[in-house]
C-alpha cells in the first residue's frame, strides 16, 4: 500500500537520476521521515499528516549519513568532509557540531580521509553520537550543541 508519493524530491516532469532518495531515516517516535535525494536535498515530513514539514539547508559538502537523535527531535547529517550538522526539527536551527564542539576529537574528523558513513545514538548515553566510517569508529559529546 502506498501512503504518499513523496513529491518534493521532483523538480520537473521528466524523471532525474538525482531526485533519487538514497538516504532517509525515521524518528523513534515514528512522527517524523527525513529523507535526503542524490542532489543533496533534504527533506523532514510529517508522518501523521503525511506532509513536508521544512527543507534543510543546502549544506556546501554532500551528505554521507543521517539519523535521528533517539533522545531528542534533533537530525544528525554527516557530510563529505566529515563536518556534522544537527538540525532541530521543531525549532527549524541548524548547529555544526564539529566546530561548535571544541574537542580534539572533531579536529581529527576534519582531517580524516575516510568519510563518515553512519551515524548511531546510544540510548544508554544520550548526550553522544557513534560515529564510523571505513576502519574508525568514534563517540562525540554533543551536549554543548544540541537542543534536547
Amino acid at each position: 500500500m502506498i501512503l504518499r508519493t513523496l513529491t518534493h524530491h521532483r523538480d520537473g516532469v521528466q524523471y532525474d537520476l538525482r531526485e533519487t532518495i538514497c538516504t532517509l531515516a525515521i524518528s523513534a517516535d515514528a512522527q517524523w521521515l527525513v529523507t535526503a535525494d542524490c542532489a543533496n536535498r533534504i527533506y523532514v515530513v510529517n508522518m501523521d499528516s503525511l506532509k513536508l514539514h521544512a527543507a534543510l539547508p543546502t549544506f556546501s559538502s554532500r551528505h554521507t549519513a543521517l539519523a535521528f537523535h533517539e533522545s531528542s527531535d534533533n537530525i544528525i547529517v554527516a557530510c563529505a568532509d566529515n563536518t556534522v550538522y544537527a538540525y532541530h526539527v521543531d525549532t527549524k536551527q541548524v548547529r555544526e557540531i564539529t566546530r561548535d564542539t571544541n574537542s580534539r576529537l572533531t579536529h581529527l574528523l576534519r582531517r580524516r580521509k575516510e568519510k563518515i558513513i553512519g551515524i548511531l545514538s546510544n540510548p544508554s548515553r544520550p548526550h553522544t553520537i557513534i560515529l564510523w566510517g571505513l576502519g574508525y569508529l568514534s563517540e562525540l559529546d554533543i551536549r554543548q550543541v544540541m537542543i534536547f
